[in-house]
């Protein structure tokens, strides 16, 4: 666009966007935002910038809320609140989070009251014939006569958003009109660095999921948190819908590259000796050979998803300490930094919960001649 050609209000309205784009990608904050679009304003400028202009001096979240305004941003949208465990990259330090999710059960629910013919084709059979293992699902063998069960998918992926900074975003997608809906979203700057490969933060991001995919499985709204605690007042309208009846779901395909598999669902990366291989019982030696491999037979032997629940249970032990075990366990743990050491058995001063006793899992990387530096983490799904 010719500079000279450019009216005072169009350059109004692209001050405006840039301080926006500013402040969505993180390089700025809300008040930097709103206090440059405040002395913007008493220096002339016009468009948009006056709308969400607020002058120094007000409390920090108050720019936020001026900002949520104008962008017409919701406050009372359906938002979960998660607690996720995780690293502050200024402090340097572990904290919480308070991460907003969309739970896919009322995600659904949504698409179905929203597209009334979409049960109806469902029923039809859409969707049935290129997810065959559907039929055989939990879910459908609860169902009753009749009853209509949609296949759905969660996809998992890294997405950059700056040079310096990537998410980790869970996308819902029933398989029938292949809608996708973004229920999670997670900075990997924040996601925990502890020595758990992601586990502290990924752990309750697959908690919430089971709980949202096992409440479409049973048909019925939760009647609870999904950490098990009483509803809070911010999930009234959640509380108010305990019990009822809800369109079932089933979790039938996972999808993501071979990395997030191995990143954040736990599994061997490729560059594993014993078990590089998610699908077979190959060895990293005989990856590449194709000898008596055809459209009819298979060199290796394939694994199964009983075999993989049984590597699983085989390699967990669970202990169940009391307070004073625990006194005692606490000073001798400490992080082991050798370059071949187990990076998922570093553990350092564990905090003790409230309960008079809690449960530890070691986690046996080799059993049996197994690999099992599996996370049970997609066990919960």
């Amino acid at each position: 666009m010719d500079e000279e050609e450019v009216l005072p209000s169009q350059a109004g309205d692209h001050l405006a966007e840039l301080l926006i784009q500013l402040r969505l990608k993180g390089v700025i904050s809300a008040k930097q935002c709103c206090v440059l679009a405040h002395w913007a304003s008493l220096a002339g400028a016009v468009g948009p910038c006056d709308k969400f202009a607020m002058k120094p001096g007000h409390q920090s979240g108050a720019y936020q809320r001026k900002l949520d305004s104008y962008l017409e941003i919701d406050k009372n949208e359906p938002f979960y609140m998660l607690k996720v465990p995780g690293m502050s990259p200024e402090l340097g330090e572990r904290v919480v989070h308070d991460v907003e999710v969309l739970p896919p059960h009322e995600i659904l629910a949504s698409e179905v009251e929203k597209d009334p013919g979409f049960l109806a084709r469902v029923a039809a059979g859409a969707g049935q014939e290129e997810w065959p293992q559907l039929a055989g699902h939990p879910a459908v063998l609860a169902a009753g006569p009749g009853e209509v069960v949609v296949p759905l998918a969660l996809y998992v992926d890294g997405v950059p958003y700056t040079k310096a900074d990537s998410f980790l975003a869970f996308w819902l997608y029933d398989l029938v009109t292949y809608k996708r809906h973004l229920v999670c979203v997670l900075r990997k700057s924040r996601i925990c660095a502890c020595g758990c490969k992601k586990w502290c933060s990924l752990w309750e991001i697959f908690r919430w999921l089971h709980w949202s995919f096992r409440a479409l499985a049973l048909g019925a709204h939760p009647a609870e948190r999904h950490d098990g605690r009483p509803w809070e007042l911010v999930d009234h309208l959640r509380a108010s819908a305990a019990g009822t009846p809800l369109v079932r779901g089933a979790l039938v395909l996972l999808k993501g590259d071979w990395a997030e598999f191995c990143l954040s669902f736990g599994f061997p990366t490729w560059s594993s000796t014993k078990d590089p291989c998610m699908f077979c019982c190959s060895p990293k030696s005989q990856l590449s050979k194709i000898a008596g491999l055809s459209a009819f037979s298979f060199p290796h032997a394939l694994k199964t998803n009983v075999g993989y629940a049984d590597a699983c249970e085989a390699a967990e032990k669970w202990v169940v300490l009391t307070r004073e075990e625990h006194a005692s366990i606490v000073p001798h743990l400490s992080y082991d930094k050798r370059k071949d050491a187990p990076k998922d058995n570093k553990l350092r001063n564990l905090s003790f919960p409230p309960q008079p006793h809690f449960a530890v899992t070691p986690w046996r990387r080799n059993f049996q001649g197994k690999k099992c530096s599996v996370s049970p983490s997609i066990s919960s799904l």
